[in-house]
């Protein structure tokens, strides 16, 4: 019996595995590396005859770092179109005529954290009449969008640009009135290297009135935009313009540049989680805080997407509303002028720009006889403190986006195409400081750009600010024009974690 038990021990020891203790895990040092490398990318801009549109980039001065450069072109092509020649001298392209590929903004060294580009375009004639805008971001893999529909006599359409060499996979998650709605076509969408795809809404989800849109990339990273058109009726435009990409789910939103004055304000929420949702808005006004009459708290069903209507509660006040919930959400706002002929702005739930994010702007404001442009501040939680700069130019495309249904362009593109604009006349250049009370909003007018085409404005943060929401509106109600959006704070910097092996080792005592 001895022997047989020290046979089986013998054994077991030449099996027996030793599991050496590993060091102690070293500490987490995390910190921030300025960015040295920037790719913002303008969407495919559908321009016809009867319209033209102006995308352009900038360096923010105060931002900028030593040794750096900053060049726009062509999706697919190797030789830029502009070279920013320094910090503060804009260039901006003009197109016309036909539609062409996205434009893309590649900036390194000092001048990657300072970058912003943007784009604004005007249509004349047909569906697509009106004034429409938007930034042009740096490709990630998450976007939502919130507000697009899918009924007949509305068109709106997702695009996304890929602008690496490598292919791209994504996948859409779409949300209706009804719940979570089946979009098969919308998994595994491959966008191709340096590549475009068109989604139409109403192809994967038809005859929705609203939708929240959620866009993840699977594989590398694409940048997108949502143009949306009513249908005109009757040769009269019923409204156009890119509803902006909205920030994650959270359960504290801030949606800035609600415009005053008469129209609809349609609040749009979508609500991703499985829970119930339980909604509580207030609006930031230049007085102060206020609640809205009628809408103590609004209720968003699980997996939908729900619209409700402010015009009412608003009674014509400006403000950025400050939306809680118990639950993750998101959210968006259309505002509507006009009757016969209509025009639309959208806004955004939009994370807030701060000392340690401190650069938000708008890389090209829309300009012109009639266009008035109004930024909107506001401070949610605790003072903000900071400068607002922002100049227009002239040039020969003084008519390009005018508000006084003059021509679009000055011929110089002939059949269509692209055209470069170094600003050579310089409007309205101002530095504004600005001191918001927490609770509160300021609304300043980018007053001195009567002559300009196009305008460009930056806010910076002042150290130790609060977090500040920030967006813009450019209005001409008697056209009607109206376009604008929110500003999302610019990535300067980027967080990194050295990481060290800390690995057990497994040693075996046997042969």
């Amino acid at each position: 019996m001895r022997r047989l038990l020290a046979g089986v021990l013998v054994a077991l020891a030449a099996l027996a595995v030793v599991l050496v203790p590993a060091p102690p895990a070293a500490e987490v040092d995390v910190t921030f590396r300025p960015v040295t490398s920037a790719t913002l990318v303008c969407p495919e801009l559908a321009v016809t005859a009867d319209s033209a549109a102006v995308a352009g980039s900038l360096v923010a001065p105060d931002l900028a770092g030593d040794g750096g450069s900053a060049a726009l072109e062509m999706l697919g092509s190797d030789d830029p179109l502009a070279r920013i020649a320094a910090p503060a001298a804009p260039v901006h392209l003009l197109m016309s005529g036909s539609s062409q590929p996205p434009v893309i903004t590649r900036a390194i060294g000092g001048w990657a954290p300072a970058v912003l580009s943007g784009f604004a375009m005007r249509g004349l004639d047909g569906a697509a009449a009106g004034l429409s805008s938007g930034s042009c971001p740096v490709p990630r893999a998450t976007w939502w969008f919130v507000g697009p529909g899918s009924q007949v006599g509305r068109s709106s359409v997702l695009l996304v640009v890929n602008p690496s060499q490598e292919p791209a996979r994504i996948d859409l998650t779409l949300y209706g009135r009804s719940g979570p709605v089946p979009a098969l076509a919308g998994k595994g969408v491959v966008v191709g290297a340096e590549g475009v795809v068109r989604i139409r809404l109403a192809a994967l989800a038809a005859d929705q009135p609203v939708l929240g849109v959620s866009l993840q990339a699977t594989g590398g990273r694409v940048a997108v935009a949502l143009r949306d058109v009513e249908a005109a009726v009757g040769g009269r435009a019923r409204g156009v313009d890119f509803v902006p990409a909205a920030q994650p789910p959270a359960g504290d939103l801030l949606l800035p540049g609600v415009p005053g004055g008469s129209g609809t304000r349609d609040l749009v929420l979508v609500n991703p989680t499985d829970r119930f949702a339980t909604v509580t808005p207030q609006l930031l006004t230049t007085g102060g805080t206020v609640d809205l009459p009628g809408l103590a708290t609004l209720a968003v069903p699980a997996g939908s997407a729900v619209t409700v209507p402010l015009a009412t509660a608003l009674d014509g006040r400006a403000g950025t509303l400050h939306l809680t919930s118990d639950t993750a959400i998101t959210g968006a706002l259309r505002s509507q002028w006009g009757s016969a002929t209509r025009d639309t702005s959208w806004t955004a739930a939009t994370p807030p720009t701060s000392s340690d994010l401190p650069l938000a702007g708008a890389a090209v404001v829309a300009a012109g006889p009639g266009l008035r442009t109004t930024v909107t501040i506001a401070a949610p939680t605790t003072q903000v403190v900071g400068t607002l700069v922002y100049s227009g130019s002239g040039g020969p495309d003084e008519a390009v986006l005018a508000g006084d249904g003059g021509p679009l362009a000055d011929g110089d593109l002939g059949g269509g195409g692209t055209e470069l604009l170094v600003p050579g006349t310089r409007v309205g250049g101002r530095r504004v400081d600005v001191t918001v009370p927490a609770g509160a909003q300021q609304e300043i007018a980018l007053d001195g750009l009567d002559g300009a085409a196009v305008a460009w404005a930056t806010w910076q943060a002042a150290e130790g600010s609060g977090p500040a929401s920030v967006g813009h509106l450019s209005i001409d109600a008697s056209a009607p024009l109206a376009s604008g959006f929110p500003w999302w704070p610019t990535t300067s910097a980027v967080r990194t974690v050295p990481v060290t092996a800390d690995v057990g080792t497994l040693l075996g005592t046997g042969p």
